[in-house]
């Protein structure tokens, strides 16, 4: 009667402090969950002065977004090298900027990032990609752009289904005229534009030495060079991102020190083509 009349009062005591208990335990996790976030994000510069990780953030990086956190862990996971990015210079027309940062692809295709530095030029920064490896496989994955279009200030729209031209068009027919979008459906991803009403363009920028630059976006070009379908067996998604809501995001630029390249270490050239 003893020993049962103890494990009452241990039961009796368990559930009048569980509140407590699964307080405590909350807190934990979630400081767990800050302090791995923190160290994963601490500047760790390489022998070639690369940096591995992101830039030299103090420790107000704990206040950035959970989707900041989770990418630069996932990349520094996978060693990605980190090259900063400068501001570029002096003032750079539209043109300029297509003609520094184009070129034929000789990666296994550069066309998410490559869009990504795009936005970052017109944030005003010279940032350079065909970086191909680690860095051009992480951001063609489609969890990565959607995890950049859900950070915080970042304006986005995302459609899942089936028919690939279907979710396009709903997403172009959003755009509003003259401004500029990330888009990515289908197996391409590129710099988009509404011209007016029903007409729209897209930024080609693999071309080898000629033919980058904007070029008619219809229901032809998103089967031929987005390779969209309308039969898919499984739900796929189409993305559309506004540039310049990513060119005035500190964390996204921050990102684009795992995709800026070298200009002597990129991999394009006149034997690259399209992809």
């Amino acid at each position: 009667a003893e020993i049962l009349s103890i494990v009452q009062r241990g039961k009796n005591a368990l559930i009048t402090n569980r509140d407590d208990i699964l307080k405590l335990a909350q807190l934990l996790n979630k400081k767990a969950d800050e302090i791995e976030a923190f160290t994963g994000s601490i500047a760790n510069p390489s022998e070639n002065g690369i940096q591995n990780t992101a830039t030299n953030h103090t420790s107000s990086d704990i206040n950035n977004s959970k989707q900041f956190h989770s990418l630069v862990n996932r990349l520094n996971h996978k060693n990605v090298a980190y090259r900063q990015i400068q501001p570029f210079p002096g003032p750079r027309t539209s043109d300029q900027i297509i003609g520094r940062l184009s070129g034929g692809d000789i990666t296994e295709g550069s066309c998410s990032s490559l869009a990504l530095a795009y936005a970052g030029n017109k944030a005003g920064y010279d940032v350079l990609d065909f970086r191909d490896g680690e860095s051009r496989k992480f951001f063609s994955s489609r969890s990565v752009i959607e995890k950049i279009a859900s950070i915080p200030g970042v304006q986005a729209s995302v459609l899942r289904g089936r028919n690939d031209i279907e979710c396009a068009n709903q997403l172009l027919s959003g755009m509003q005229d003259g401004k500029e979008y990330y888009f990515a459906s289908g197996e391409h991803a590129a710099v988009v534009r509404k011209v007016n009403t029903y007409y729209y363009e897209y930024l080609e920028l693999q071309h080898s030495s000629t033919g980058n630059g904007w070029k008619v976006l219809d229901n032809f070009e998103l089967r031929a060079r987005f390779r969209c379908s309308d039969s898919h067996l499984f739900l796929q998604t189409s993305f559309l991102i506004d540039i310049d809501s990513l060119a005035a995001n500190q964390e996204f630029l921050d990102l684009l020190g795992y995709i800026n390249t070298a200009e002597a270490e990129q991999m394009k050239g006149g034997t690259g083509s399209v992809r």
